[in-house]
């Protein structure tokens, strides 16, 4: 009976491990969650490990050799408890795939953007000033926060006029 096993892989190597697994005829599962990213000096969409250097794969101990995994490009080696490879229970493996899918969620519906974060702000007349990011409001614009004449104003801006994180 096929059971889900964790495999540790090279730093930054999640992605070719899960390819040369599938290969190989086994099932990969890479949880990943969504990431807005800057790129010299554009906002890029990508994808990240939920737990960098780790991903799960289905295997039937009795009838898949398991000793390829270790030898696989991008693996290092299936985690074990003494001798025998810890067996994750499907109950997690559901629970990771139900909070990935919330992840990409909470992403779409803020675009990125982190409730309560400060952001550059990239208007006219606002450059070197921040804003703390409040929600998304309708057609692609955005409820900030911005401090002018020592108060706080609430204001609504396309989320194009959102630059980068910045430290609070």
């Amino acid at each position: 009976m096929p059971v889900w096993l964790c495999v540790l892989c090279e730093h930054r190597r999640e992605h070719t491990a899960f390819v040369h697994l599938e290969r190989q005829g086994f099932e990969a599962y890479l949880p990943k969650e969504p990431l807005r990213q800057t790129k010299s000096g554009k906002w890029t969409e990508q994808e990240a490990p939920i737990f960098p250097r780790y991903l799960f794969v289905r295997a039937d101990m009795e009838r898949q050799d398991l000793s390829v995994v270790r030898s696989t490009r991008g693996c290092i080696q299936i985690l074990k408890f003494g001798q025998a490879p810890t067996i994750v229970p499907e109950a997690i493996i559901e629970e990771i795939r139900t909070t990935e899918q919330l992840l990409r969620l909470r992403h779409e519906r803020n675009r990125g953007l982190l409730p309560g974060k400060s952001y550059e702000l990239l208007e006219k007349n606002f450059e070197g000033h921040s804003a703390r990011f409040v929600a998304l409001s309708s057609h692609n614009r955005a409820q900030v926060l911005i401090t002018l004449l020592n108060q706080e104003q609430v204001m609504t801006l396309p989320v194009t006029s959102l630059g980068a994180m910045v430290a609070d």
